[in-house]
């Protein structure tokens, strides 16, 4: 099987997927690039409200999508536990 990691990698992979190019890039660029708004206004040709708009929808759509995913790993065992008698 998986690991939990390789699990939750795989989540937020197909997370981002869902999202539209725009959305995705933009995220990208604040939250793995460390960009700002300005730049990634830039970069993106769009304007800094814009960028603003499209990362708080892309953080939005992220949670609701990956709730479901993260709280299933939660409650599941990690590993193998005893029997209860």
């Amino acid at each position: 099987g998986r690991s939990a990691s390789q699990e939750t990698s795989a989540a937020v992979n197909q997370a981002l997927a869902a999202l539209t190019d725009v959305d995705r890039d933009v995220f990208l660029l604040r939250e793995a690039a460390g960009l700002g708004y300005e730049e990634i206004a830039s970069i993106c040709r769009l304007t800094p409200d814009a960028v603003r708009n499209r990362i708080h929808r892309a953080r939005l759509a992220l949670r609701e999508l990956l709730e479901a995913p993260i709280a299933a790993r939660r409650i599941q065992p990690m590993g193998r536990r005893r029997e209860e008698p």
